[in-house]
């Protein structure tokens, strides 16, 4: 009898890990467009460019709905001439990052000129002041 509850024991403390080790974050919605990606340990199913989900999170993942921007953006042909493509850092510009400073603004947003983050802050402003009187060819 000691053995079978041993052998019990030891079976319901090796399956608890396994059992564990399994993790699904489900949610779905009717969208126009979906796939599947998978790779060597993960697949992820999901829709195109809905970010109506917003962000799951689990105790070590996180995942984010909606459309994947690039964490860092393009350098511009012309750091800091944000306001008018005119290949000139001028007042414009600055003007441009004054007047949405303290702003969120949508990623990709070429005032955000330093990060991306979707502030407009001392950082983009300091792109500007960097670059100010640079005439780009």
């Amino acid at each position: 009898m000691k053995t079978a509850v041993a052998v019990v024991s030891i079976a319901t403390l090796v399956a608890i890990p396994v059992s564990l080790a399994q993790y699904e974050i489900t949610r779905s919605t009717i969208d126009g467009g979906g796939g599947t990606l998978a790779g060597a340990t993960y697949t992820l199913s999901g829709t195109f460019g809905q970010p109506d989900t917003g962000t799951l999170t689990g105790a070590t993942y996180s995942l984010e709905g909606g459309f994947w921007w690039p964490s860092t953006p393009a350098t511009p042909a012309c750091p800091g001439d944000i306001a008018n493509g005119d290949q000139m850092v001028d007042v414009d510009d600055l003007n441009a990052i004054l007047s949405a400073f303290g702003t969120t603004v949508g990623i990709g947003d070429p005032r955000d000129a330093a990060n991306n983050d979707g502030v407009i802050d001392v950082d983009d402003l300091n792109v500007i002041l960097a670059n100010f009187g640079v005439t780009c060819s």
